[in-house]
């Protein structure tokens, strides 16, 4: 019998090979795609990980913008108006009044100007009305430069047009336009009105 077993055994064997080296190639699979497997959760898992603090990244920069914008700063605070920074004294004009008296064409103004709220740096006082190309002497503005508190500078706005100002209750109203780095840049806010 052990003969037969030798025979059939022999006989089996190249088969035996081919089974177990299929057995062995499967063996082999199984184990590469378990660990393909342990590397696809591997990475999948360090990119979850990586989303997540790119997320908590974006949280806390975001956060931190929101504080920073919620404190006050110095720069930003309004700036006051012309009107409450500065104070026109010692105006002098020259100009005609209509037939009735309610018109005035105003070519020259003079004044004292004095920064009262504090020191004054780049100041300007615009002219008086508008450029236009028959009047090539006339400056849209006049600059005063830096201003100490409490020094009056003299000012002299003219304009050989004219500027023609209608009579109110008050007087013969003129909006003078100044800015400087410490007053509103809002428009509105760079006039002070005077009345002649």
């Amino acid at each position: 019998m052990r003969g037969a077993i030798d025979v059939a055994f022999n006989l089996e064997l190249p088969v035996l090979k081919i089974k177990i080296y299929n057995l062995f190639d499967i063996t082999c699979c199984s184990e590469t795609m378990k660990r393909r497997k342990r590397k696809g959760k591997t990475n999948r898992q360090a990119l979850v990980l990586v989303f997540i603090a790119a997320i908590s990244l974006i949280i806390l920069v975001a956060a931190l913008y929101q504080v920073l914008e919620s404190k006050p700063n110095p720069s930003s605070e309004p700036k006051p108006p012309s009107a409450e920074y500065f104070e026109i004294s010692d105006v002098a004009y020259d100009g005609f009044l209509s037939q009735n008296d309610t018109e005035l064409d105003l070519y020259m103004l003079g004044f004292n100007l004095t920064a009262f709220g504090g020191r004054a740096n780049n100041v300007i006082v615009h002219n008086l009305g508008t450029y236009t190309p028959d009047d090539p002497t006339w400056e849209p503005f006049k600059e005063l430069g830096d201003m100490s508190q409490g020094d009056p500078k003299p000012v002299l706005l003219n304009n050989e047009r004219g500027v023609k100002i209608s009579l109110t209750d008050e007087g013969f109203p003129y909006r003078v336009r100044i800015t400087s780095e410490e007053t509103s840049k809002i428009p509105q806010e760079q006039f002070i009105t005077i009345y002649l």
